[in-house]
């Protein structure tokens, strides 16, 4: 019988390199794994890095080319107190998917990364093949209060908008 241990969360997994990107006045930490296919997107939750994702990393690179960013102000990316907002964040990773992914991505974010894997599919539809945002903290999104909500109303309806218009987006080609 196979015994099943804990995973260190120090060292990364055979295969994966990690590295760094600068934009926006930041330098952001990442793990890059090989090129095993239609690239994947995983943004951490906050107070997460990317080691958050290293249990999966291995089986997940067997299909996928893997990115897993340490968003600003986590793990080894810069700092940047008062300069933590979705627009931010959300900028960061456009440039990073426009820059280092250089292709369209799969998205998948956990809870704010979902929040901000939301936010990618409303401003850089062009670079995103599919989003999947697990647990996102989107709290005042029933009706009436998500319309007082300014920042999720407008991302909402600006996914909405986005992703409604007729485009040729096949997913079995992913």
């Amino acid at each position: 019988m196979r015994k099943l241990g804990r995973t260190k969360v120090a060292g990364i997994p055979d295969g994966f390199k990690e590295l760094s990107f600068a934009t926006n006045g930041v330098t952001l930490n990442y793990v890059v794994g090989p090129d095993n296919g239609v690239p994947l997107l995983l943004i951490p939750g906050q107070m997460e890095s990317w080691q958050g994702y290293k249990c999966v990393l291995p089986e997940l690179s067997k299909r996928f080319h893997i990115f897993v960013p340490d968003l600003r102000g986590h793990g080894k990316s810069t700092w940047t107190p008062g300069q933590y907002s979705y627009n931010i964040c959300g900028n960061d990773l456009k440039c990073f998917i426009r820059e280092v992914v250089q292709r369209p991505t799969i998205v998948a974010g956990l809870s704010s990364g979902g929040v901000l894997s939301i936010w990618l599919a409303a401003y850089a539809p062009e670079d995103i093949l599919a989003v999947i945002s697990e647990d996102p903290p989107i709290f005042s999104s029933v009706w009436p209060r998500i319309r007082d909500e300014k920042f999720m109303s407008n991302n909402f309806k600006v996914a909405v908008e986005t992703l409604g218009k007729s485009r040729k987006r096949d997913i079995d080609d992913v």
